[in-house]
């Protein structure tokens, strides 16, 4: 979903070809696939309307306008003679207050490339996506008797590339898909998955050098696709009785640092 609000919409046609498919491995029928990416397509646009984004963001230069004001007050200087010592001394005591102006000065604050996750994260949780539709319960076809809702897959928290090492089957052949067909796709992610099990891929490229994607193809893929995941997302569940509170939080690494973009909490 998030690459349908980037600024990057050479891949438009492309994109939503993918969250076709993906949907289609989600075990929606056509009519509710048609409904679903119906609304899906809406919602990016007021998303889109809001914020664009890009595959390789940069720190956010904000101005702020300030206004300061300065006034002007006149002085005397009075003589006064100390009656212990005699001794002279002089200071200045304000008369009266002059006139007083304002000026406005303008200045330049950078917001970190972080923060466009945080926006995004505020964005895809607020009411301008319909996750009550994304969070109905469908069949894992991969696994028997086991329910899956789109909402677990959906990048919320700001991710626009897949981890090839992390993602689940048909989340790499959604994202496989934006370059070749649906079967290509689904036998690329198989070759994948076996591959990482014996060691996970450190670079993107290795996909390519093990000969599982050609040059074209992997150019295509390039820039939606990665070996580590920069942000995580840390449940927390407790119980007492029965009461029961659960907290979500997005946490995003950088280097050494964590940061944690946004916390939310139910009951």
């Amino acid at each position: 979903l998030s690459w349908l609000v980037t600024t990057y919409k050479k891949d438009d046609k492309t994109v939503e070809y993918a969250l076709e498919t993906f949907l289609e491995w989600m075990a929606e029928d056509d009519l509710e696939l048609a409904e679903l990416k119906e609304t899906l397509v809406e919602d990016m646009k007021v998303v889109y309307a809001k914020k664009r984004f890009e595959i390789k963001a940069g720190d956010i230069l904000v101005k702020q306008t300030r206004s300061t004001s300065s006034s002007r007050s006149r002085y005397r200087t009075v003589r006064q003679r100390d009656p212990k010592t005699g001794k002279i001394t002089t200071k200045r005591v304000p008369i009266s207050s002059g006139s007083s102006s304002s000026k406005s000065k303008t200045a330049s604050k950078k917001r970190p490339a972080v923060a466009h996750r945080t926006d995004f994260a505020k964005l895809f949780h607020s009411s301008l996506l319909n996750q009550a539709q994304l969070n109905v319960p469908r069949t894992d076809r991969g696994a028997a008797g086991r329910e899956e809702t789109i909402l677990k897959y959906v990048g919320l928290w700001g991710s626009q590339r897949v981890n090839v090492n992390t993602a689940p089957r048909h989340v790499l052949e959604a994202a496989f898909a934006m370059a070749m067909t649906a079967s290509e796709a689904s036998e690329t992610a198989h070759e994948v998955i076996a591959k990482r099990q014996e060691k996970p891929f450190k670079k993107v490229d290795e996909i390519k050098t093990a000969g599982m994607l050609d040059t074209q193809t992997f150019d295509k893929l390039k820039n939606y696709i990665t070996t580590g995941s920069t942000f995580f997302k840390i449940r927390v569940e407790s119980r007492s009785g029965n009461a029961s509170a659960s907290a979500v939080a997005a946490v995003v690494k950088e280097g050494r640092q964590a940061k944690t973009l946004m916390v939310l909490y139910g009951q």
